[in-house]
């Protein structure tokens, strides 16, 4: 068998192109990593937000039925004063009336 001996030209070429080859494949499965990254992070960001804003939401809700069951309660002990008032003057006008 006759040994067959690439010249050293060749052999650093052929290692050169073969770095260059799968360093560029490294760098493009990066890039493509870091891009799924960067959209996975914007996703999670959004969600987020959302997530935000549902519970921002219910939370003016249960406010406003809060100040909705509190204001009930404003009018209605404002009528009970009222026809207290009412009764209280009708009262002192029989009180009058009697004596």
């Amino acid at each position: 068998m006759i040994a067959f001996r690439i010249p050293e030209f060749y052999r650093n070429f052929y290692n050169f192109h073969t770095y260059f080859y799968y360093s560029r494949a490294q760098m493009e499965a990066m890039e493509k990593e870091q891009a799924e990254e960067q959209d996975q992070h914007v996703k999670r960001l959004y969600h987020a937000e959302d997530v935000r804003k549902q519970i921002r939401e219910k939370e003016q809700l249960k406010v406003g039925e809060r100040n909705a069951f509190f204001e009930e309660g404003v009018k209605i002990k404002e009528e009970a004063n009222a026809r207290r008032a009412r009764l209280d003057n009708i009262k002192g006008k029989k009180l009058k009336e009697l004596r």
